[in-house]
């Protein structure tokens, strides 16, 4: 996708972070990410989510983790159940755990 087709409605911050995330640049995208951090709950959890992705496509998969289950807590604290976000935050969190399982199954770093 194009730097244009980052949403114009994100603080500066976040799509400072987008920007960096597209061009590879992850662990700065992670900082990034961090020091946009607001106090609202769902906003708190779309940025776990987030961070975790981050850490997903840099195969640091523990991580991730960490930081998936975090979105979930905060989801489950204020989403219902069944909302599109509980259900993506919960999906990233099994999906993460299976790589995590099937990498120690097969004696592989995590």
């Amino acid at each position: 996708r194009s730097f244009e087709e980052i949403p114009s409605f994100l603080d500066p911050w976040e799509r400072y972070g987008l920007v960096l995330r597209r061009m590879g640049h992850f662990e700065k995208a992670i900082e990034i990410r961090q020091q946009s951090s607001s106090t609202n709950q769902n906003d708190l959890g779309v940025c776990y989510n987030n961070i975790g992705l981050m850490y997903e496509k840099m195969n640091n998969f523990t991580v991730a983790c960490d930081f998936y289950q975090r979105a979930v807590a905060i989801a489950d604290e204020s989403l219902p159940r069944n909302h599109p976000a509980s259900v993506r935050y919960a999906s990233n969190l099994d999906r993460v755990k299976t790589i995590i399982g099937i990498r120690h199954f097969l004696n592989l770093s995590i």
